[in-house]
């Protein structure tokens, strides 16, 4: 039991410095890509009342903010479009990957295995005009491993996946940043605009 609590105690501070360098990542893409906003929704489960309560059919999950969490980055306008972005902060997209038919959040023995997971920073861009309504975000989307578009009138949605371990650097942070401008560009021709 004292090697199980030395773990926990080893996770809990690894969690944290993990935790810290995404909210740093976040804020950095914001200001590097121009965006105004910066707030945060937790997803994959219920957040937490601010009351304090705490009911019996609380699940663990709404204690854990960073399995599947969004940094909502707010909206700019380029050329009569509005493009709004948020990023993903996806931990683990084990439950999202799993084939099982009776998969579910409160099961995570039904969840595709650790080491077939993946651990993502998805960018979801929504492109618009005339304050057309696009659909609601799909988290089966967010948590893919591969960029998708879906195109309807006036709007396009993009879903750009990115394994978090190419953010190691500032260098290769940059990197990224330049081929989701690109993605954009190429796929909905709006010109975000890198922020030396």
């Amino acid at each position: 039991m004292n090697d199980a609590f030395l773990n926990i105690r080893k996770a809990h501070r690894l969690i944290y410095e993990y935790q810290r360098r995404m909210q740093d990542l976040a804020w950095y893409i914001k200001n590097k890509l121009n965006f105004p906003a910066y707030e945060g929704y937790k997803q994959f489960s219920a957040p937490l009342s601010s009351r304090h309560t705490i009911h019996p059919d609380n699940w663990s999950w709404d204690w854990i903010y960073t399995y599947l969490y969004e940094y909502h980055l707010g909206s700019i306008c380029i050329d009569n479009n509005e493009i709004k972005l948020s990023l993903f902060q996806i931990s683990d997209n084990g439950f999202y990957k799993s084939t099982s038919e009776s998969k579910h959040q409160t099961q995570v023995d039904s969840f595709a295995a650790a080491e077939k997971s993946d651990s993502l920073l998805t960018f979801y861009a929504v492109i618009r005009q005339n304050d057309n309504d696009c659909r609601e975000c799909d988290y089966d989307r967010v948590c893919a491993t591969i960029p998708q578009i879906s195109k309807s009138d006036n709007c396009v949605e993009i879903y750009y996946p990115v394994p978090l371990q190419r953010f190691a650097n500032e260098e290769s942070t940059i990197d990224v940043l330049k081929e989701f401008v690109k993605y954009c560009k190429d796929n909905a021709n709006v010109e975000l605009e890198i922020l030396n």
